[in-house]
Order: structure tokens, then C-alpha cells, then sequence
């Protein structure tokens, strides 16, 4: 079996870089971040000059599954919110 040519590549697309005052989503889609780490993390965003916009599940913990950052449908609806929220930059 010989290998076919695949064409011509698709040139990189890169996103616009992030400017001081730019809005960047944190968001868990798996498990909750310690309070501790949270902060630091978003200490650093703030020392680089973004704005984190954090969240609301977060923090949270699954009512029966304490390994995750809330419900399917919480870190599902966190990450569609931060995705399609037109004022932020990045995820």
C-alpha cells in the first residue's frame, strides 16, 4: 500500500495575544481546585495583567462523586459560559 499525498497544509492559525485587561476564564472541568491553589493561580493572571473571570463551579464538589467540580451539567454549563462569552479572550 503506497501513501497518498495529503495536499497542501493548512496554515497555523494563532489567536490574537492576550493584552494587559484581558478577560480570561478559569474554569474546572474536572475537579474542584483547592482554595489555596485557586488563589495563587489567579494572583499570577492579575500579576500579568488579566482579568480572571472565575467560574461558578469551581470550587464546587459533586453531591456523590467528591473527586469532581459539581454536577456534569455545572462544569458542562461553566465551560459553554466561559466559551461563548464574547468579552472573554481566553479559557
Amino acid at each position: 500500500m503506497t501513501r497518498q499525498d495529503p495536499g497542501p497544509a493548512t496554515p497555523l492559525a494563532r489567536p490574537a495575544r492576550l493584552l494587559p485587561g484581558s478577560r480570561v476564564a478559569v474554569v474546572a472541568p474536572s475537579g474542584p481546585v483547592p482554595a489555596d491553589r485557586l488563589e495563587e493561580g489567579l494572583a499570577v493572571l492579575r500579576d500579568w495583567g488579566l482579568e480572571p473571570v472565575v467560574g461558578a463551579h469551581v470550587r464546587s464538589t459533586h453531591p456523590e462523586l467528591d473527586y469532581l467540580a459539581g454536577t456534569d451539567a455545572d462544569r458542562a454549563a461553566d465551560l459553554q459560559a466561559a466559551w461563548c462569552d464574547p468579552s472573554v479572550e481566553a479559557v
